[in-house]
């Protein structure tokens, strides 16, 4: 089976191929030297909001539940242009 593999060389140089599952190794194309193959971190964003990630949803509401008490506290207290301020300062 071939796969897209991320390889590193000695020199810090990566790069991405289209290689057999079983490739440990390539020359590396900056330098020639060997490039071995690494695991690559994936890159990933919660979308809170969408509600597919329970605990952190529940997190979300109870800050923007927060925020809206802030809100309403500073209207009650200094007036509707305080509203703004607080959400400013966040």
């Amino acid at each position: 089976m071939r796969l897209i593999r991320d390889f590193t060389c000695s020199n810090g140089h990566t790069t991405e191929k289209f290689i057999d599952s079983t490739c440990e190794a390539i020359d590396c194309p900056d330098c020639d030297e060997t490039a071995s193959k690494i695991i690559s971190p994936v890159k990933s964003c919660l979308n809170v909001t969408s509600g597919d990630f329970p605990g952190a949803t529940a997190k979300w509401l109870r800050g923007r539940e927060k925020g809206i008490e802030r809100e309403r506290k500073a209207v009650r207290n200094n007036g509707p242009d305080a509203a703004w301020d607080v959400a400013r300062t966040r």
